[in-house]
């Protein structure tokens, strides 16, 4: 199974955030957009997985929550890889301070040891809106930059669990099953788990 460690937005954010950034899905950019139940933050792409190791993994990430508290990060300002002029990914930016970047670099670190290389570059913390188009010309993109300017979307959000996801791929596209959701310290018990967030 394909697995990845997120932090997940509550659903009803991700909807603001769709409805706000509505603009840039104007049909003028070629763009393959992501739909709001789909909207994460990656701290960890694991990839291929064995059935047998998830257990492993959901130890290792129980560990993790366990070592880090409940934090807040600040979501808003849409940008782009590599820029806006030429892009590959347009996002919107998130700011969880030291908190947010010392429990990626946990379940980094805290998942090699079960055989799973760290990312070579830096990471940075976002929520993609769309992916560019493999064959688009720079030319498609024209105005973006000014567009992704006037996007006035901005809200703090909690961060209570650090979730394992499975994703499912199929004709419509790849879709999100958190599979294991450990919380971090302080953090309130969910009446429920919301499955495909």
């Amino acid at each position: 199974m394909r697995l990845f460690v997120a932090v997940n937005v509550p659903e009803a954010e991700r909807q603001r955030l769709f409805d706000m950034t509505s603009p840039l899905r104007s049909g003028r950019y070629p763009f393959r957009w992501v739909m709001p139940e789909s909207m994460h933050v990656t701290l960890c792409f694991l990839g291929q997985v064995m059935e047998s190791d998830a257990a492993r993994i959901r130890d290792t990430l129980d560990a993790v929550a366990g070592r880090h508290a409940r934090l807040t990060m600040a979501v808003g300002g849409v940008g782009a890889f590599p820029h806006l002029r030429r892009p590959r990914v347009i996002w919107v930016g998130v700011d969880g301070g030291a908190a947010l970047l010392a429990l990626q670099a946990d379940v980094e670190r805290s998942i090699e040891p079960l055989g799973f290389e760290p990312e070579r570059r830096a990471w940075s913390p976002h929520l993609t809106l769309g992916r560019a188009e493999p064959h688009a010309r720079q030319a498609s993109f024209a105005g973006l930059a000014a567009l992704a300017d006037s996007v006035t979307y901005a809200a703090t959000v909690d961060v209570e669990s650090v979730d394992l996801m499975r994703s499912h791929v199929g004709r419509g596209g790849a879709r999100y099953e958190c599979i294991a959701g450990p919380r971090l310290r302080g953090a309130m018990k969910p009446d429920r788990q919301e499955a495909g967030t």
